[in-house]
């Protein structure tokens, strides 16, 4: 896997919730040849968590700033990071026993340090107030457990099917909201277009 490369900054994301985006930032997973990591550095960690929403403006300057004043807590950061990373790929596209337990352990920890707070009300005619557990301080810990918290709410939400692009090279997962939950790309502009020009190369090369 490629230390080097990373576009982080402008890496699609077409996953559908945070917590699948953050499978996605290995790119070619299933060709070792070309699979990028694109979170090399807690810079990185930051940049993506911004643009998948996982935290604002403010809370991103924060964080850098942070992590300049503990240098030693960016490694942190990144290796929890992808800790995440692998234990959401195992759990989602082969939750064995043990894949379940170490999804677990995320969830709890996320959950041990976060606090229950309003976000609206309901829209039953009480109109009670909806919570949810959310996490507000700001350490090289507070993006991998916000999305552990997503993981965990992504595997209590209505069964909904969790797709794998069809390349078998690219592998990016994606939530399925298609009518018939049969999508098979993660992007028809990408990897789908990508297939059906080979395809269209073969059948030419088939007829001449």
């Amino acid at each position: 896997m490629s230390l080097t490369r990373t576009r982080i900054d402008s890496i699609p994301l077409i996953a559908g919730r945070p917590v699948l985006d953050l499978v996605n930032t290995v790119s070619w997973r299933g060709d070792p040849g070309r699979s990028e990591d694109h979170l090399q550095l807690a810079d990185h960690c930051v940049t993506w968590a911004r643009r998948c929403g996982v935290l604002d403006d403010v809370e991103s300057d924060e964080l850098r700033h942070l992590m300049a004043r503990h240098p030693g807590a960016e490694a942190g950061m990144t290796r929890g990071l992808r800790r995440l990373r692998d234990v959401t790929t195992d759990v989602v596209l082969d939750p064995t026993p043990a894949a379940i337990v170490a999804a677990e352990q995320v969830i709890l920890d996320a959950l041990r340090h976060s606090h229950l707070a309003v976000t609206g009300t309901n829209g039953d005619a009480g109109g009670g107030v909806a919570r949810r557990w959310q996490i507000s301080d700001l350490d090289a810990h507070t993006i991998a457990r916000r999305l552990a918290l997503d993981l965990d709410a992504l595997l209590q939400s209505p069964a909904r099917r969790i797709g794998v692009c069809a390349d078998n090279a690219c592998q990016w997962v994606f939530l399925d909201t298609s009518r018939g939950q049969n999508r098979q790309w993660c992007s028809p502009a990408d990897c789908g277009n990508r297939h059906r020009v080979q395809r269209h190369q073969q059948r030419s090369r088939r007829l001449t």
